[in-house]
């Protein structure tokens, strides 16, 4: 990545507009990484996965939380990549495990949190 992690600040309250840039240099990273080519801009092809998931290593201490972003995601030059993305925190490997990916996943299928944010008990809508 061309920032350190504690330098994309994914921390609560945590800004679309923070979130969105890490998923796009994780994107420009893997892209040039790979080699994959990419639909054009403007293309009618369609994205090319559903969802591009992002998972930091255990040391990425500055990204505390695991979020779905639940629009398109595209590069920096408009290239469309993804319907959606979702982007691990290391909450995901001291506290939430396996969870945390099926929970994002599922905001990516456009379900909601039944949790009180942003404090209160985790069951007290949908029980424990």
């Amino acid at each position: 990545m061309p920032k350190r992690a504690a330098d994309y600040n994914s921390v609560r309250p945590l800004s679309q507009q923070a979130h969105y840039a890490y998923v796009q240099d994780a994107l420009e990273q893997w892209l040039a990484v790979t080699n994959t080519p990419i639909p054009k801009v403007n293309s009618t092809e369609g994205p090319l996965t559903d969802i591009f998931y992002v998972i930091p290593t255990s040391n990425a201490t500055g990204i505390e939380l695991s979020v779905a972003l639940t629009g398109g995601a595209y590069t920096k030059n408009v290239n469309y990549v993804a319907r959606k993305a979702v982007t691990m925190g290391i909450d995901t490997f001291d506290w939430w495990r396996y969870r945390a990916a099926n929970h994002e996943t599922g905001h990516t299928f456009c379900l909601p949190d039944l949790y009180p944010i942003p404090t209160g008990d985790t069951g007290m809508y949908a029980g424990n």
